[in-house]
Order: structure tokens, then C-alpha cells, then sequence
């Protein structure tokens, strides 16, 4: 079995590391949101406008990046769990989350429920936010950006 050498590579010569973006606050649009049941979340989906500059790699723009926020959503059970700090339960630490989620989005919406009317409604696409990006490491030693907190612009 022979390989196309057009599309041959070496790993010392071609492997680059993916370029994050600077931690920061950038603006954004909101371009998704879904609402997903089985893992008890929201993701909201943005993409960086109007910020100029370019990613640790020094030339890929940051403008147009796309970046995930979820919401955890309470599951069963995390009424009876404490969070790590052992100062509150699970579901009131998601609740707490979600309940300062809507006020720095300045949404009407105060239950799960208006919130996935309003999804399937597509009526948060296009909304005007500013995020805050931090780099964050995997286990493996691989980094990524990550929205620790997203406002209404």
C-alpha cells in the first residue's frame, strides 16, 4: 500500500500549536444557543467582532473565533451533593450561577423553561455581549480558551 506523498507530513516540521486567544475581555455575538436535557446545560455560542488583534500564534485574526459558555442546569441528586467548598449544595451553586447569568445578560427570562421558549424561538441570536476569555489547561497539558463570564453589551 502506497501513501499520496503530496499529503505526507513530519510531525517535527508541520505540528503547530492551536492559537488562543489573549486572556481578556472581547466582544462578541451570540450566533447559538442550545439547550441540551440529556447533560443539563445550556451552551451559548459567540463569535469575537470588532476587536482587532491576532492570537498567541501572532497571526491568526481573533475576530471571528468562535467560543462556548455553558449554563449547568441542577440534575437529580444535586440537592443531596455539597460543591467542593462544602458551603452549599450543588443544585442552589447552579442555581446561584444561572440566577447571575440572567442579571449580567439583563434577560426577562427567570426560569429554565423561558429560556428554552426563547431558544427555540432564536430570540437571543445576534445579541451584543462582552466576554471575558481565560486560557485553561487539560490534564493532558493541552490549553484552550475558556468564557469564564459573558455580559450583555
Amino acid at each position: 500500500m502506497s501513501y499520496d506523498a503530496n499529503l505526507d507530513f513530519n510531525t517535527d516540521e508541520d505540528y503547530k500549536e492551536s492559537p488562543l486567544v489573549p486572556d481578556g475581555t472581547y466582544h462578541a455575538n451570540v450566533v447559538a444557543v442550545q439547550f441540551n436535557a440529556e447533560k443539563y446545560r445550556i451552551d451559548w455560542t459567540v463569535t469575537l467582532v470588532d476587536n482587532g488583534g491576532v492570537m498567541t500564534d501572532g497571526e491568526t485574526e481573533i475576530d471571528g473565533t468562535q467560543h462556548k459558555f455553558t449554563i449547568w442546569l441542577p440534575k437529580p441528586g444535586d440537592e443531596n451533593e455539597l460543591t467542593a467548598s462544602g458551603k452549599m449544595t450543588k443544585r442552589q451553586s447552579k442555581i446561584n450561577s444561572f440566577a447571575r447569568f440572567v442579571k449580567d445578560m439583563k434577560l426577562q427570562e427567570k426560569t429554565v423553561s423561558a429560556m428554552v421558549q426563547c431558544i427555540d424561538e432564536a430570540d437571543y441570536l445576534g445579541v451584543d455581549v462582552d466576554c471575558t476569555l481565560q486560557t485553561r489547561e487539560f490534564p493532558e497539558g493541552n490549553f484552550f480558551n475558556q468564557i469564564q463570564n459573558m455580559r450583555v453589551a
